[in-house]
């Protein structure tokens, strides 16, 4: 219902789960594949996992330096 009424205004949501739970995944900064990964240090293969940038956290900054910078 939601969706047939965004695209009658042109709108074109994303697939209900698919791209969500992708998204969903880098705003809350673990995403697999990405942050978990395995290396070989030379003697066995170890598991490792990166730091996540929270992404949330820098939507959140950029967005008030751009109100910042635009009202002055």
């Amino acid at each position: 219902m939601v969706r047939k009424f965004l695209e009658t205004l042109g709108l074109h949501p994303a697939p209900a789960l698919s791209e969500q739970s992708a998204w969903l995944s880098w705003y809350q900064g673990d995403v697999k594949g990405f942050h978990d990964y395995t290396m070989n240090n030379g003697k066995k293969v170890i598991n490792r996992k990166r730091d996540g940038m929270n992404m949330a956290k820098q939507a959140l900054e950029q967005m008030g330096k751009r109100i910042h910078y635009h009202s002055c």
